[in-house]
């Protein structure tokens, strides 16, 4: 099958939403003798020839089954398929016990699809999924990001806060989630971290690296989001920002000496935004 209008497609139960007749399951892609990276090609291959149906379950070859299945959905691949994930429990205390980890994969997934679609939105060039994490990345001329840029990345954080402290009102959690940031502007290297028949670009390199830091550097905080030296300079001399942002000196893994950060909270930040949209 080489084209998708080839695919045949069928109502999924009584959701209103269209599916393919053929569908890619799970089990196989965490075999021990089954390569990662084909893995990933298999998934790919079958949703760019109009396959849309994923089905998986947490437990496959020990959560491996999913692991693979989201790096493979990773790329935009995600925004074009359904995934169904089950639980497989045959007791009831075996079955609850699958149901609150069942539950925990679905927010999983919920924010990784829509935290995907707001950071595109807002002018991500590439974004991927990282244990629990989203990284995204902007990509800008020579002379660096501009303010307007800068303001832009921003708003996109501020619009997965929002998204995420509404998930406990869809799904059975016992509090809302909490999330944090790290924004860090400089050169990387773009490297392929997969093989030659599925690449994996990612960017490389130590200001990758400060990014991670400086978002566990706000757990310590008791703040939300931590910008870097070069990204507080891009938003210029602004007074608004200033007031914004808290310059503090950070203490990061890896680095043997406390650096520069400015932090501030969501409720600043939209503060900050709002005073934009007003200006």
């Amino acid at each position: 099958m080489s084209k998708q209008t080839e695919m045949k497609y069928r109502e999924f139960g009584s959701t209103g939403i269209k599916v393919s007749a053929i569908g890619v399951g799970g089990w196989h892609l965490g075999l021990k003798h089954v390569d990662e990276r084909l893995a990933v090609k298999l998934v790919r291959s079958a949703i760019d020839r109009g396959m849309t149906f994923m089905d998986n379950c947490w437990d496959y070859n020990e959560g491996a089954s999913e692991t693979r299945m989201g790096k493979a959905l990773s790329d935009g691949y995600r925004d074009k398929v359904f995934l169904m994930t089950k639980i497989d429990g045959r007791t009831k205390k075996e079955a609850t016990r699958q149901l609150d980890e069942s539950i925990l994969a679905q927010v999983i997934g919920t924010w990784f699809r829509e935290a995907g679609i707001i950071v595109r939105r807002n002018g991500c060039t590439g974004d991927k999924y990282i244990g629990d994490a989203v990284m995204a990345v902007w990509t800008h001329s020579a002379g660096g990001p501009k303010a307007a840029e800068i303001h832009g990345i921003l708003q996109a954080l501020s619009e997965i806060q929002v998204l995420t402290s509404s998930l406990h009102q869809q799904f059975p959690l016992p509090a809302p989630i909490r999330i944090g940031a790290g924004i860090n502007t400089g050169l990387s290297m773009m490297g392929n971290t997969g093989g030659q028949d599925s690449p994996d670009f990612s960017p490389l390199g130590d200001n990758v690296n400060a990014a991670f830091r400086l978002e566990t550097a706000t757990k310590k905080s008791g703040l939300d989001i931590a910008l870097g030296r070069m990204t507080f300079e891009c938003l210029g001399k602004d007074p608004e920002a200033q007031q914004c942002f808290e310059k503090r000196a950070v203490e990061l893994k890896g680095y043997e000496q406390a650096v520069e950060a400015w932090l501030t909270s969501f409720t600043r930040l939209d503060e900050f935004l709002r005073s934009r949209v007003q200006g």
